[in-house]
C-alpha cells in the first residue's frame, strides 16, 4: 500500500463517515420530530388546563351569585310572612329560618369575595400565558418544518456524496478498495483506523484502542505496509502522537 493509497482511503473514509453521520441523523429526525410533537402537546395541555381553572372560577362565581340572590329572595320572602302569623311558634319558627338564611347569605357573599380574589389573580397569569403559549407555537412550528426541510436537505446530500464517492473510490486499486469495504461492512461502516503513540511510546489502534503488536509497529515504517488491526481487523494507518491532553497510560 502506498502513501498515495493511504491518502486516498482516508478521504475516502471521510466520505464515508459524512455519510454515517448524515444517515444516522435522518433515522433520528422522525424520532425528535415526535418528541418535539409529545413535549409541545403536554404544554399545551397544561395551558389548558390552566384556561379551564380560570373559567371554573366564573362559572363558580355566577352559581354563588345566584345562590346569594336565591337567598336573599328568600328571607325576604319569610320576613313578609312575619306579618301574617298569628301564633308565637310560627313567628319564632319564622325568625330561626330568616337568621339561617341570613348566616348563609354571609357564608355565600364571603366564598363569592374569595373568589373574585382567585379570579383577579388567574386574570393577571391568563395574558402572558397566552402571548408564551403563542411564542411556543410559532417557534416549535418553525423548528417542526425546518426539520421538514433537513430530512430533505440531508437525503440530497447523502444521494449527492454516495455519487461522489462511487466515482472517488473508482481511483483507487480495486484490490484495495475491495478489502476496504469488506472491513467496512463488518465494522459499523469504519474500515481504516489510525496508529495512535502514547507518551509513553506504546502504539495502539485508534477505534477499538488495543496496543499494535511490536512487528506491526516496525511494518508502520515500511512506506508500503498493509497493516490490519489483530483486534478490530482495521486497515491502520500510519501513526501520530496522541495529544497530552487525551494520554492514555
Amino acid at each position: 500500500m502506498t502513501p498515495n493509497d493511504m491518502i486516498k482511503l482516508a478521504l475516502l473514509q471521510d466520505k464515508d463517515r459524512e455519510i454515517i453521520a448524515l444517515e444516522r441523523r435522518l433515522v433520528e429526525l422522525p424520532e425528535s420530530t415526535a418528541k418535539i410533537r409529545r413535549d409541545f402537546a403536554a404544554r399545551t395541555a397544561a395551558f389548558e388546563e390552566t384556561k379551564a381553572h380560570y373559567k371554573k372560577l366564573l362559572i363558580t362565581r355566577k352559581e354563588l351569585e345566584g345562590d346569594l340572590a336565591a337567598c336573599e329572595k328568600l328571607i325576604g320572602k319569610h320576613q313578609a310572612e312575619l306579618n301574617a302569623v298569628k301564633s308565637n311558634e310560627a313567628f319564632k319558627a319564622l325568625l330561626a329560618e330568616i337568621a339561617t338564611a341570613k348566616n348563609k347569605k354571609s357564608e355565600i357573599e364571603t366564598a363569592i369575595l374569595q373568589c373574585l380574589d382567585d379570579i383577579d389573580a388567574e386574570a393577571k397569569k391568563q395574558e402572558p400565558l397566552a402571548q408564551e403559549h403563542k411564542l411556543d407555537e410559532e417557534r416549535t412550528k418553525n423548528t417542526l418544518e425546518l426539520m421538514t426541510s433537513e430530512t430533505g436537505t440531508h437525503q440530497n446530500h447523502i444521494d449527492a456524496l454516495k455519487t461522489e464517492r462511487d466515482l472517488f473510490s473508482r481511483t483507487i486499486d480495486p484490490a484495495l478498495a475491495d478489502k476496504y469495504e469488506k472491513i467496512r461492512a463488518r465494522r459499523d461502516g469504519i474500515g481504516l483506523a489510525k496508529a495512535l503513540q502514547k507518551n509513553s511510546g506504546t502504539i495502539f489502534c485508534s477505534e477499538c484502542n488495543i496496543a499494535l503488536m511490536p512487528y506491526q509497529t516496525v511494518a508502520l515504517q515500511k512506506p508500503d505496509a498493509l497493516i490490519i488491526c489483530d483486534n478490530c481487523q482495521r486497515i491502520i494507518l500510519p501513526f501520530v502522537k496522541e495529544p497530552a491532553s487525551e494520554t492514555q497510560d
